[in-house]
Parts: C-alpha cells; sequence; structure tokens
C-alpha cells in the first residue's frame, strides 16, 4: 500500500520550537498502549527517562507455584537480532515486570553465567532468576535496552537473590541476600577467580560459574583461634506450598586440615537447614560429599590418611585410597550438593553454612551457586515499543491537518506520512513535537503533535476541492535509538512474527496507520460554557441569588443558524428571572417548571453571544449540596454542546442559640464552667456584688429577635448553714441588657437553685460591640446573701438568646499547608490539598471546642467522615483556623469534590455550624490551532495569523504563556491592523482573559531583552521589524476548562 523505502535521515534531531502553550497546571501523562497488549511498562512516566523499549514475555505454567525460582537463559544480541535493530545491550537494563504491571520484587541478570557456566561479560547474553511472587497460570515479561536509547540504572543489588555471589562483590557491610558471622581473623567473603599460593602452593580460586565464589575458613592466615563454627553463612529461604523442589550449591574444600566420620575434629564444613538437619557434607559420605580436604584425625602416614598434607582426600602417603575416592593428591574439585525440600513445602527456612576450625594446619572453603526451587523457562518473541494515533478522525477541506500520536517510550523523533484516498502521498516526514509547541499540550507527556501551524514544519493542507466521504490515511513512526537490519529506517524495530519488510505497520511495532475522513464542515459550538456567580458574596445560603451566564461559541468558523437553548432548573432554586438574550432570539421562563427556553439564535463563523439569568436558592436547598444544571445547545445539521455548572456548596445560615455565661469565680462570668466544688461570694446587707465577663467580647453579639428576657439562675443561701430561713429582696442587673429590682427571697441554711427572668431594656434585635463586657450585679437589702459559682452540679449562670453562637466563616481548598499556600478552585489528579477553615465565636477562640471535616467524592462517596482537623491557628481573639490535608488520588478522582466543616463550640456541645466548599479535580489540556490567512505568498505579502487556544481539559489553565519563533523569511507587524497597540490583537476570549506585556528576542531566543520595536528594523518595510526571531505572549487570567477558548491574531510581511 505504501512505499517501502523512505529517504529519512538516521537519528535524526529536530529543532524545537515554535508555539508553545505553557500553564501553570498540566494535564498528567497518558500512556499509549502497545497494539498486543499488555499496558507497557513505564515507572515514572513517558517523559522521564528511563524508559524501556523492548520486552519478550515468559509464560508461568499453572505449576509453577509462589516462591519458586524462575530461571531463563537470555541471549539480548539473538533478541535484538530477532527485532530486526542493532545496537549495544544495556546489561543494566534487564526488568522482570509481573502481569499486573509491577516489578518483581526480587530479581537479577547475571552477565557472568550463561546456560549453567561461566559467561563472558559484555558479549549480550547472560542468567535472569527471580523468585515467582503469585503462582501460575500467568504472563510475566522481561524488559531490556540498548545504551542508544539511554543507559538504565542497575537493579539494587539488595533486592536480588544473589545465590552465585555475582551481584554484591565489594564486601562492605552486609551481602545482599546473606548473612554473615565470624570470627576476627577469619576469611568471610566474596571472592573472583585467583590462584593463590599458601605455603608455597599454588591453590585454586576459581569460582564455580561466572567470576565470583563466597570463602570462607583460614586461607589468609593461620587460624588465630579454635572455633565450632568459626564463619556461618546464611539466608531465610521461603519454600513453595507445593513442588518445592530441591536445594542445590557447590562448594569446594583446600588445604592442610582433616576432619572423620562423626568427630568433631577438626576443620570442616558444614550445611544445615533450621539448625538441625544436615543437607550437605555428612558423616558417613566423605566419598561423595568430603566435608574436608583430608580424611582422618591423626596425622598422615605411609598407610593412614589425615592432617598435614594439601588435599590429600581419603589417600595415605603411600597412595593408597582407604575410601575409594578416585582422586588425586592435590585435586581441586566442586562437590555438589542437592536436598530435597519436600519436608520444608510452604515453610520459611534457614540455611546455614558453617566452617569449623582447630587451631594448626590451614584449611578454607569456597561456596557457589546456591538456588532452590528452581524453575526453568523460555521466552517468547520479543516485542517492541508501540505508537497510537489519537488524531485526525476527520478533516475539512481547506484546513491544515492537526496530528497527534501516543507513544509507549521516550522516541528521538516522530515522524507521520499523509496519503490521500487514492493512497498517493500527499506529505512525507512530518515531524511531531513532545516539547509544549506546534500544537503540542504538554511537553513530555509522550504525545506528539503538530498542528501545522508553523511553515518551517508544516504538516498538510488538506485541498479545498477534496472529496467530502474520502478516507485519507495517517502513518505514523516513532523512531528509538537503534539500527535497522531489515529495512531502511533506522529506529523501527520490526516485528519477528511476520516476514514482510515493507515499512507498514502490519510489520514494525512502532508504525502505526490510521485513516481520517474528509467532512463537509458544519458549525460547532461543542465548546460552548455555562458559569454561574453568587451575587450575594460570600458563602452560599439559603436566599442568595445566583447569576448563570451562558456563553454559546461557534469554534468551526461556519456560520451558526436557529440555534436553541434549553435549560431545566432543580427544585431547590426559585425566583427565576431572564436577564438578556441574543437580540435576535425569543425567549421564555416558566416558573411553574424551572424551564429556560431560548430559540431563533444566530451566530457568525468563530461567534460568540450570551444568555443571562437568576435564580434565587431556596430554602429547601440542603447543607453541602450544590445546586447542578446542565444547558442543552442545539444546531440544525451541527454539533451542539450540554456545558454543566455547579454551584458552591450551600452553608447552612449562622447558627443562633442560647449562650450560657457562668459564674466561673467569685468576679468572673464566662462561658467555661465553674469546677465542683467551686467557690461562694458573701454580700452583706445593703451591699452588691458584680461578675464581669472574662474576656470581653471578640465580636458584636446580637440579642436575638423575639427574645424578651434573659433567664438568670443563682444558686443561694444564708451565709451560715444550717440556719432558719429569712426574707430578704435583690436587684439583678445585666449591664447593656436589662436589670430586674425588688425581688423578694427567702433563703435559708441549705443551697438552693433561684431563677429569674430580667426583662430587657431595649427590644431586640440589638447588638453588643466588639470589647464589650458585660457586669451580672446582685444587690441584697436588708439580709446578707451568699451567691454560689456551683452548687451539687448545678452551675449559677446568666442565658443569652443570641443570634451567632458560633460561626464558620470560611472553608476552602489551598495547595500547600497553613501558613502557606493559595486557595485553589480546581487541582489536577495526585495533588495534595489542604482543607482550610476560619472558625469564630464572638466569646473568644477560647470557646471554639473543634472542626471536624467530612470530605465527599465526585462518586457521592464519603471519604472522611467527621475527621477530626487539626488546630493550626488559635488568634487569641475571636478566630481559630483549622486544616487537614489529603492526598487525592491519581485516576478517577476526576470531578467535583466537597468539603463540609463542622464547627462546635464550648462545653455544652448543643449548637453547631457548617460551612462548605467545593473543589473541581482536573487538568487542564490545551489545543493549539494556528491557520495562516493564505497558504502561499511571495516577497511583500501580508499574512494573518489566527491562533486559537482551546482548553478541553476538565480544568482551568491559568496564566498561560503562548511563545513563538517567527519563520526568518517574515517581519513582525508592530501594530495589528496598523492601529493596535500591540502586534497581537485578543479576540473572543472569555470575560477577565487579558493580553499581558510581551517580550522579544533577536538573537533566536536566548534572550528576550529586545526593545522597544523599530519601525523597518533588519531592512523590513515600515510599520514592521525584521529583527523580531521570537516572541512570548503572556494571556493572564483563567481559562476554564471543557472547551473554553479565546483567539488571538498578528500579522507579519513576507520579506
Amino acid at each position: 500500500m505504501h512505499p517501502p523505502i523512505r529517504t529519512y535521515p538516521t537519528h535524526p534531531h529536530w529543532i524545537i520550537g515554535l508555539l508553545v502553550a505553557l500553564m501553570t497546571m498540566v494535564a498528567p501523562p497518558c500512556r499509549a498502549d502497545l497494539r498486543s497488549g499488555p499496558t507497557w511498562f513505564d515507572a515514572n512516566g513517558v517523559g522521564s527517562a528511563p524508559d524501556w523499549h523492548y520486552r519478550a514475555p515468559i509464560t508461568i505454567p499453572s505449576d509453577s507455584v509462589a516462591n519458586s525460582t524462575i530461571r531463563i537463559d537470555v541471549d539480548f544480541d539473538a533478541l535484538l537480532t530477532a527485532l530486526g535493530i542493532s545496537g549495544t545491550f544495556d546489561a543494566d537494563s534487564p526488568r522482570i515486570v509481573k502481569e499486573d504491571g509491577s516489578l518483581a520484587a526480587i530479581q537479577q541478570f547475571t552477565d557472568t553465567v550463561y546456560a549453567g557456566g561461566t559467561d563472558e561479560p559484555g558479549n549480550g547474553q547472560g542468567e535472569i532468576r527471580f523468585i515467582l511472587e503469585e503462582s501460575g497460570p500467568s504472563t510475566c515479561y522481561l524488559y531490556f535496552d540498548i545504551t542508544e536509547n539511554g543507559t538504565k540504572a542497575p537493579w539494587p543489588a539488595a533486592d536480588t537473590i544473589n545465590g552465585n555471589f555475582e551481584l554484591d562483590t565489594d564486601n562492605l557491610g552486609a551481602l545482599a541476600g546473606w548473612d554473615v558471622d565470624a570470627e576476627s581473623g577469619f576469611d568471610a567473603e566474596v571472592r573472583p577467580g585467583e590462584t593463590v599460593t599458601v605455603n608455597a602452593v599454588s591453590t585454586d580460586g576459581t569460582p564455580h560459574t561466572g567470576e565470583y565464589a563466597f570463602l570462607l575458613g583460614s586461607r589468609s592466615a593461620d587460624e588465630p583461634v579454635s572455633a565450632s563454627p568459626a564463619v556461618t553463612l546464611s539466608r531465610s529461604i521461603t519454600v513453595p506450598a507445593s513442588n518445592p523442589g530441591s536445594l542445590t550449591l557447590r562448594y569446594r574444600a583446600e588445604g592442610w586440615d582433616s576432619s572423620a566420620d562423626y568427630d568433631s575434629r577438626y576443620d570442616f564444613i558444614r550445611i544445615r537447614i533450621d539448625g538441625d538437619t544436615v543437607v550437605g557434607p555428612d558423616a558417613g559420605n566423605y566419598a561423595g560429599q568430603p566435608y574436608s580436604p583430608n580424611y582422618g584425625t591423626g596425622y598422615i602416614s605411609w598407610n593412614e590418611p589425615g592432617y598435614g598434607r594439601y588435599n590429600y582426600w581419603d589417600r595415605d602417603t603411600g597412595g593408597d585410597a582407604h575410601l575409594g575416592m578416585g582422586l588425586s593428591a592435590g585435586d581441586e574439585p566442586w562437590f555438589d550438593v542437592s536436598a530435597s525440600l519436600t519436608a520444608y513445602a510452604g515453610q520459611t527456612v534457614t540455611l546455614e553454612i558453617t566452617s569449623n576450625h582447630v587451631h594448626q594446619y590451614r584449611s578454607w572453603f569456597h561456596v557457589d551457586d546456591v538456588a532452590w526451587s528452581v524453575r526453568t523457562l523460555s521466552l517468547g518473541e520479543p516485542q517492541a515499543f508501540g505508537a497510537d494515533i489519537s488524531r485526525p478522525l476527520t478533516a475539512f477541506p481547506g484546513r491544515f491537518l492537526s496530528i497527534a500520536a501516543v507513544v509507549d517510550a521516550r522516541a528521538d523523533s516522530v515522524l507521520a506520512d499523509v496519503y490521500d484516498q487514492d493512497d498517493n502521498l500527499a506529505a512525507a516526514g512530518i515531524v511531531l513535537f513532545d516539547d509544549g509547541s506546534h500544537g503540542d499540550a504538554a511537553a513530555n507527556d509522550g504525545i506528539w503533535s503538530n498542528n501545522g501551524a508553523d511553515p518551517a514544519y508544516p504538516t498538510v493542507a488538506i485541498p479545498s476541492g477534496a472529496a467530502i466521504g474520502g478516507v485519507w490515511t495517517t502513518v505514523v513512526l516513532a523512531l528509538d535509538g537503534s539500527g535497522n537490519r531489515v529495512s531502511a529506517t533506522d529506529g523501527l524495530v520490526h516485528n519477528p512474527s511476520v516476514t514482510g519488510t515493507d515499512e507498514t505497520q502490519a510489520n514494525f511495532f512502532n508504525i502505526d496507520e490510521q485513516g481520517f475522513t474528509i467532512i463537509e464542515p458544519v458549525p460547532d459550538l461543542s465548546t460552548s460554557t455555562k458559569t454561574v456567580v453568587d451575587l450575594n458574596g460570600g458563602s452560599l445560603y439559603p436566599g442568595d441569588v445566583l447569576a448563570y451566564t451562558i456563553t454559546l461559541v461557534e469554534s468551526a468558523g461556519m456560520p451558526a443558524a436557529d440555534v436553541r437553548v434549553t435549560d431545566v432548573l432543580p427544585a431547590s432554586v426559585t425566583g427565576f428571572n431572564l436577564i438578556s438574550i441574543p437580540s435576535e432570539a425569543a425567549g421564555t421562563f416558566t416558573d411553574a417548571t424551572g424551564t429556560l427556553d431560548v430559540s431563533g439564535i444566530s451566530l457568525p463563523g468563530g461567534g460568540s453571544d450570551t444568555i443571562v439569568f437568576e435564580v434565587t436558592v431556596g430554602a429547601s436547598a440542603a447543607t453541602g449540596a450544590t445546586i447542578d444544571n446542565t444547558a442543552a445547545i442545539t444546531v440544525p445539521g451541527g454539533t451542539g454542546a450540554g456545558p454543566t455548572v455547579s454551584s458552591p456548596p450551600v452553608s447552612a445560615i449562622p447558627a443562633t442559640g442560647n449562650k450560657q455565661l457562668y459564674l466561673r469565680t467569685t468576679t468572673a462570668l464566662s462561658r467555661t464552667p465553674p469546677e465542683e466544688p467551686g467557690s461562694n461570694q458573701r454580700i452583706v446587707p445593703n451591699s452588691s456584688h458584680s461578675w464581669t465577663l472574662t474576656p470581653a467580647l471578640q465580636q458584636a453579639l446580637t440579642i436575638q429577635a423575639g427574645t424578651v428576657s434573659v433567664p438568670v439562675r443563682l444558686m443561694m443561701s444564708r451565709p451560715n448553714l444550717g440556719s432558719s430561713n429569712r426574707s430578704t429582696s435583690i436587684d439583678i442587673d445585666v449591664s447593656g441588657i436589662g436589670s430586674l429590682t425588688n425581688i423578694p427571697v427567702t433563703v435559708g441554711g441549705s443551697v438552693l437553685e433561684y431563677n429569674f427572668s430580667i426583662p430587657l431594656a431595649s427590644a431586640p434585635p440589638f447588638s453588643l460591640p466588639p470589647g464589650t463586657a458585660p457586669v451580672l450585679t446582685v444587690s441584697t437589702s436588708n439580709r446578707a446573701i451568699r451567691v454560689y459559682t456551683t452548687s451539687g452540679g448545678t452551675p449559677s449562670r446568666v442565658l443569652l438568646g443570641v443570634d451567632t453562637v458560633i460561626n464558620v466563616d470560611s472553608v476552602g481548598f489551598y495547595d500547600d499547608a497553613y501558613p502557606g499556600g493559595t486557595a485553589v478552585a480546581s487541582a489536577p489528579p495526585g495533588n495534595t490539598v489542604y482543607v482550610r477553615s476560619v472558625i469564630s465565636d464572638p466569646f473568644g477562640s477560647f470557646d471554639i471546642s473543634g472542626a471536624f471535616l467530612t470530605l465527599e467524592a465526585p462518586s457521592g462517596g464519603t471519604v472522611l467522615n467527621g475527621v477530626a482537623m487539626d488546630e493550626v491557628l488559635d488568634s487569641g481573639a475571636a478566630t481559630k483556623v483549622f486544616e487537614t490535608a489529603y492526598d487525592l488520588p491519581g485516576f478517577g478522582s476526576d470531578g467535583t469534590w466537597t468539603a463540609t466543616v463542622t464547627a462546635t463550640e464550648g462545653t455544652e456541645g448543643t449548637i453547631i455550624h457548617q460551612g462548605a466548599a467545593p473543589l473541581f479535580v482536573g487538568a487542564p489540556l490545551l489545543t493549539v490551532l494556528k491557520s495562516a490567512s493564505s497558504t502561499a505568498a511571495g516577497p511583500g505579502d501580508l499574512i494573518t495569523y489566527t491562533v486559537q487556544v482551546v482548553n478541553t481539559g476538565t480544568s482551568a489553565a491559568v496564566n498561560i504563556e503562548m511563545d513563538d519563533a517567527m519563520s526568518p523569511y517574515t517581519a513582525l507587524r508592530i501594530a495589528y491592523d496598523g492601529t493596535g497597540a500591540l502586534p497581537f490583537s485578543l479576540e473572543a476570549a472569555p470575560v477577565g482573559l487579558a493580553l499581558g506585556a510581551p517580550v522579544y528576542s533577536d538573537d533566536g531566543g536566548s534572550t528576550y531583552g529586545y526593545s522597544p520595536l523599530v519601525s523597518g528594523g533588519g531592512g523590513a518595510q515600515t510599520g514592521f521589524d525584521g529583527r523580531v526571531s521570537h516572541w512570548r505572549l503572556p494571556v493572564v487570567g483563567t481559562l476554564e476548562g471543557s472547551g473554553s477558548k479565546f483567539t488571538m491574531k498578528y500579522q507579519v510581511v513576507v520579506k
């Protein structure tokens, strides 16, 4: 279908530049899927190194049980050859990835072992081992790479099996996978292959496989002491619950000392499980698995073996072999140990390898190739990273094509070809970008794009006469750093399951092909928006007025006629009021059903218009709920929209109720109850005593409307308990509130409760200003009395009915912990947000007893329910600040979250107040479309560029910056249309969005200090500056998501 050979350069490195849209918040990385699945492994996002480019499947059979050791011999050079590529295998790159996409916890690649033997390092082959974490059947993957794609960090030695001692060889500190305990002066370390002369004998230190083995015993020096054991090498092993297999290892004995059956003398190695079961060299089997380099417990003689000669085994000095071992004196063989693990199935056991030594006659041992429960498997055919075209799906005649593709791993370059409906090549080698320019929404997110706006890096203009309904084809090539063995283009990776070599999707992993249909342009209102504002400001309460604005936006450049907008408001709002509609339209608002219906709207191509209406929040609106509704926008023959908006959560009206002022001490009124047994104050005849509110009011306090009197309860008696009753009269005054005089009372020898109703001096509601300290004064006439702070658990108190008992002044989400952070209305998934609330109490912050957070996810689920918030500030006046941090999930968290804060006051716990706040979770996604007024121009021709930025993400983009690299063949017009204050004109922008101060570069973008613009600069004609090579233009304000957009224009002249 497509030509098999292209003339793309080898390892191209493309210039980066032109239009960049930068956001204060960016979309999270989006990962493409390999066409054959599963999702491609990437530990840190495709935009961050390292990335892996190749893999091979490992089929885990059903009889492979968790905790088995999986072993695979791998020829990586052969895998690269099978993929049709060349490159230098990166020996640090192998990774085992489980079926769920996570890394195997314990794994290793040994470059120096292959097919059970020693292998030359750096030759592209070696051995993979890993501990199976879940029983089969399943499919794991071996990921690997070449250095041309960026080197990888080695897998941590601490997370390896290291049974062959090749993975941790520096002998510094702990040995990966093992515990080592040795008496001072003994050898206990990993050693390389070496020949060591001991007592004039050249001894063999070659490992069994690989380059290293573990040495234990006394080779370096005579034994400093006798010790049993002198060296212990041990590790834990978890044995599979079924098919446990065997424990295997190799060891070698060398030296001059000896030992014999069932004797603790002298030097010997022992291998045990759980400290008591011997599984290695054992008494009675010296001939098969010798535990010492010599047999016997006496000195070697002409007719008896024993210690004193180097590796004489079972031979005497006369040469006779007493056990028939068949070894010659001086032989240094390796011996195999194999022990069944059936008795330990499903258990975690300790493998212990010890060497015992008696002072005199050196001996030592090497250990290598320790393994258990090994299952040897093989690899399937190798695979490579893929690419997936995400656009175009459709295209308009006469427009530049916008192309985007998602790539699994970081590519050296990504190119595209376009074929017309007759399979003719329309454009080749189109460069795509992942640097935030050329219509690429976000740098390094694995989405490579080009919107065709830059003449230096064009896509293709669909001819104006292209047949409607014709299917064209986009072909994307994601090239890595490999060389190609089977076709002309380096960086393409061949599929070994096919024989074809044409550069097509069927033959290469990192080629994708996708058709797109030429369609007739129609009106497009899909980027229309809807917003809501609380006209009363502050928290949203029942009775507040909400103003809705529906902004109709036509984004395809086609006129739209007979547009209709309907909107059904929820039952929790009333008082509908239609404020404004487009002049040519007809509109109604049906109160009975809460339905808006506006029809007959006309919009020019690229134009916009608005509908504004108001509603009142009804008394039925629940605290914490948002008022949600969706407008339905339709246009005949075109694309409509359904913009949705949510109000802030409805807050509870400030709490009203009774505040109890207690006689805390003999002088103070307080919100804090007195402690038992309390205190009392004697008031002598014809005198008075006062209690003053301490501290004074911190905020204004309003006495409730409808209040007739203030209840006062006093616990009183005669001065002397046990005496008889006496009559007197008292006066009670609560300053600023009211008083009661000449009240007859009878007091006796026991403490009794007396209740009074103090009439108000003024008609409520009325307020006591901040700083007021109300005073309770009690006067007595002819008899002395005692007033008690509390008695029998009943406190004396004044009960005030007030409008504000406690208030949640504000609830908000912040992007950093208190006292830092900025209030945010939206946040991307995965961020940490901080719910912060300011709570006040007119009597003072001490009376705020707590704040509790309930957090609801967009799905309606409650993720935090009444969680106590942390107090981060006590003002010492009226307010406290509380805060709770919450980590938003990285996935599945898009939508509106609602935080409801419940504040409690005092010690009574009878009155609360609630406030709420929303947070929209999502990420902005900017699409930049740039078009020119002419696709062809000559010197002196004026070109007007139109740049449209659309935020199709789910969250707002704040303070966008646009960057542009000017073509060297054009000069920038200093004043747009010859009259503008700037070279740039902002058109069709949402309210609140404005152009900032641009900066210019005349040195290729290295610096941006070129100012002011010069008419005729660089030899350009008057009104143009040819010295400008780059410009940056801030667009200040907020561009909401869900299709909000703006358009900017500027002009150049062709030099």
